[in-house]
């Protein structure tokens, strides 16, 4: 696949992500009642450089996320880094639709903190003013699915230089 193509395979999901909901955002409001509320992509690309401020390590098990990860370094949960994807990414997407391959290690690092922002995380204070469970819905999974695939087209460009090679070889 030709990196032009696969630069606008990975736009255009992202895109869609700024309009789609990404998380589900769960806070007692001052009776102690949960209210989930769902939060748009656009809003986390606003306000997602902030994550390692409002993201702590606190938080307790909701159900049908308990035994999901919580990876932290240092008592900081990954989560709050996972935001930091977007410039890697798009310094990769830039490459791709120049034509050139990305380089390993932005797109490595676009993928891994794009994988480590799918974890459910316990922020300390929402816009309301309580700390809040928030946990991932399918925007997220595309944005993650974006952020990975100027790795899966390195990989590819790779696999296919080892194949014509091997051709040359033969």
């Amino acid at each position: 696949m030709r990196m032009r193509r696969l630069a606008l395979a990975t736009l255009l999901p992202w895109t869609a992500t700024l309009a789609m909901p990404v998380a589900m955002s769960i806070a007692p409001d001052g009776q102690g009642v949960a209210r989930p509320e769902r939060v748009l992509g656009g809003l986390y690309l606003l306000f997602g450089p902030l994550g390692p401020l409002a993201i702590d390590s606190r938080g307790y098990p909701l159900p049908g996320y308990e035994h999901w990860p919580r990876w932290t370094l240092g008592g900081q949960p990954l989560a709050a880094w996972g935001w930091y994807a977007h410039p890697f990414w798009a310094w990769c997407a830039a490459r791709m639709l120049r034509g050139r391959r990305p380089r390993p290690l932005p797109a490595l690092l676009a993928a891994a903190l794009g994988l480590v922002a799918l974890q459910p995380y316990h922020s300390a204070l929402d816009e309301h003013g309580w700390g809040s469970e928030t946990v991932p819905l399918i925007g997220a999974f595309l944005w993650a699915g974006a952020m990975s695939l100027p790795l899966i087209g390195l990989l590819g460009a790779w696999a296919n230089d080892a194949v014509a090679r091997r051709t040359r070889r033969a």
